[in-house]
């Protein structure tokens, strides 16, 4: 096992401290560190095995730097995860418990739902479920500061779990839902956004989809290899939607939100139940999706 160098520290305590970061900030952040240590600058190939000489030397401590999909846009992501820890008690720490049970819930709904999201609104009315009260300009600023940690991305008043959570609550994730997620054919990640064909449990994240299909005239499912029954996507214009656009849809939405319950009107709504790095980078391992029949429900 090849031993890490300054280089090589240096580069762990940053995405320790820094969190998820996607592609262009992990070549950013290698060239940074070969700089400062005076080390020659290699190419994609020579960063992957950066990374794995890391992921070597960390991984008897239980910890590993995983490659994570954000289902939005499709762009690679890389965050530090703790094998031996579940991370969704370590939230226990930053989070109190009535507000770990709410983004339980908000999980549980998401995972349930068909599109992979849940509506802000619909966030809102969970409160009514908590064990202990909370109001709903505390649960709003519970989204707003779970957005800022990258836990969640909320977008047109649409909220989705956001590549962080899908990275270091995989385990909690499948452990929780196997029988109800399905992983994407391509990147073999959990797929919560993406299409499903009719026939089989053969699902695609969308900007997967384009990739995989890309040039064929009579596009077919590979697990039935029936005729694929969703529309190609052209993920380019989502690609391309900046990050300062997301924002500002979102703050405009929940000043929406906040006069609407001035007015008392959010509580008649009804309650809801790529510069990329190269693949040399181990991926999470896909667990074999369970073939017991899908239950019904999954209590949070």
């Amino acid at each position: 096992m090849m031993q890490m160098t300054t280089a090589h520290r240096m580069f762990l305590q940053s995405i320790m401290s820094q969190g998820i970061l996607n592609a262009r900030e992990v070549k950013h952040l290698y060239q940074k560190c070969c700089t400062a240590c005076e080390v020659a600058i290699g190419d994609a190939a020579a960063l992957g095995q950066f990374v794995i000489t890391i992921n070597s030397n960390i991984r008897p401590f239980n910890m590993e730097i995983k490659k994570g999909i954000d289902e939005v846009d499709g762009k690679q992501h890389y965050g530090l995860v703790n094998l031996a820890e579940t991370a969704i008690s370590r939230l226990a720490s930053d989070y109190s418990a009535n507000e770990m049970e709410l983004f339980k819930k908000m999980i549980d709904v998401i995972v349930h739902s068909d599109h992979g999201s849940v509506s802000s609104i619909d966030v809102l009315n969970l409160t009514d479920q908590l064990d202990k009260k909370m109001t709903k300009d505390a649960a709003e600023d519970l989204m707003d500061q779970m957005q800022k940690q990258k836990w969640i991305k909320q977008n047109n008043g649409e909220i989705v779990l956001s590549v962080r959570t899908l990275v270091e609550l995989d385990q909690y994730l499948r452990e929780t839902y196997e029988e109800l997620l399905l992983l994407c054919n391509i990147c073999k990640q959990i797929c919560l956004q993406g299409d499903k064909c009719d026939n089989c449990d053969t699902k695609f994240h969308l900007c997967c989809a384009a990739r995989y299909f890309r040039g064929k005239h009579t596009p077919k499912c590979p697990g039935c290899q029936r005729s694929w029954p969703h529309s190609i996507p052209d993920t380019t214009v989502q690609q391309n939607t900046s990050p300062a656009k997301q924002t500002n849809d979102t703050t405009v939405h929940q000043n929406t939100l906040r006069e609407k319950r001035s007015n008392g009107t959010t509580h008649t709504v009804p309650d809801a139940v790529p510069e990329a790095v190269p693949d040399a980078v181990p991926d999470a391992q896909p667990r074999r999706r369970s073939t017991r029949s899908t239950r019904s429900g999954q209590s949070s």
